[in-house]
């Protein structure tokens, strides 16, 4: 095997094998030159996807900004997905018990019926140590989150 070189990471990747760190870090270099010398449409690729993809992007921007946070104040992070919140605590607002309309808007510039759009909640908010974890997040409407705030 031709380790240390990009080549070596294909093959570790076709033998199913885990790849040395040697190549891992070939991979990287090449990943880094090829963003280098085609930036401008690595940056086109990405911002289409982007346009016809918003929300996986807020989805992303939502986990990476809860992960940050909570690592930053040392609360845990564990991942998860909206998908698995939804799927143990239903579309049932955990403040008010009311359903939760998966087709209103989940900002509140979104249009009409905002109010009873989805957000995930933390229960203890992370800026009173609670964690970004699926233990400590619940769907809620969007009124009742703006109402409830930074309490618990």
């Amino acid at each position: 095997m031709n380790c240390g070189t990009y080549n070596g990471y294909q093959q570790h990747l076709r033998q199913k094998t885990k790849a040395c760190d040697a190549c891992k870090q070939a991979n990287a270099k090449r990943r880094r030159d090829y963003y280098a010398s085609n930036s401008n449409k690595v940056y086109e690729i990405n911002r289409r996807w982007a346009a016809k993809n918003p929300e996986k992007v807020k989805e992303y921007s939502r986990r990476i900004f809860a992960k940050r946070k909570a690592l930053k104040q040392e609360n845990g992070h564990v991942p998860y997905t909206e998908a698995e919140v939804l799927e143990i605590y239903g579309l049932v607002c955990h403040v008010c018990n009311l359903d939760i309309n998966i087709e209103a808007p989940r900002v509140t510039s979104g249009g009409d019926g905002w109010e009873l759009g989805l957000q995930l909640d933390h229960v203890i908010p992370l800026s009173k140590g609670g964690s970004d974890s699926i233990d400590n997040i619940k769907p809620i409407h969007v009124l009742c989150n703006m109402k409830k705030g930074g309490r618990y």
